[in-house]
C-alpha cells in the first residue's frame, strides 16, 4: 500500500492542482479509464468543499489530502480544519455529488475538522458497483 500526500492551502485556485495530481494517481494506480471522469469530479467537488469551509471559517491552515491505493482499493481522504458543525453553502450539493459518485463516501468529524474518504475499486471485476 503506498500513500501519498498533498497539503495545500486554503485557496480556490488550488483545488485544479489537488484534481490533476489525484486523477494522475488514479491513472498510475491502475483505476479504470471508465472511472477516471468520476475521480476527478467527486474529489473537486470534495476539495473545493474543504477549501471553503477553511475560508468561511477564517482558518488559514492547509486542506490535507491523502492518496492511498491497495491491492483493490484507490483511497481518497480529504480533511479541512474547520467546525464539522460549520453548514455547507451549497446546501450540500458537494457532499452529494461526491456521494453518487464513488464507490464509498464517509464523512467524519476528525480531530476540529471534518475528514471525507471516498474510494473507488481498482479493477474493474474486483468489485461492482452499485
Amino acid at each position: 500500500m503506498a500513500t501519498a500526500t498533498l497539503t495545500i492551502p486554503p485557496q480556490a485556485e488550488q483545488v485544479r492542482t489537488a484534481r490533476l495530481v489525484t486523477t494522475a494517481a488514479a491513472r498510475r494506480c491502475g483505476v479504470s479509464e471508465d472511472r477516471i471522469d468520476e475521480i476527478r469530479l467527486a474529489v473537486g467537488e470534495v476539495i473545493a468543499r474543504s477549501v471553503l469551509r477553511q475560508q468561511r471559517a477564517g482558518l488559514p491552515n492547509p486542506v490535507v489530502v491523502d492518496i492511498t491505493d491497495d491491492d483493490e482499493l484507490f483511497t481518497v481522504r480529504v480533511q479541512d480544519a474547520a467546525s464539522p458543525e460549520l453548514d455547507d453553502e451549497d446546501g450540500g450539493l458537494a457532499l452529494s455529488v461526491a456521494e453518487s459518485l464513488a464507490f464509498e463516501c464517509d464523512v467524519q468529524p476528525a480531530g476540529s475538522g471534518c475528514c471525507i474518504r471516498l474510494t473507488w475499486p481498482l479493477a474493474e471485476s474486483d468489485l461492482e458497483l452499485e
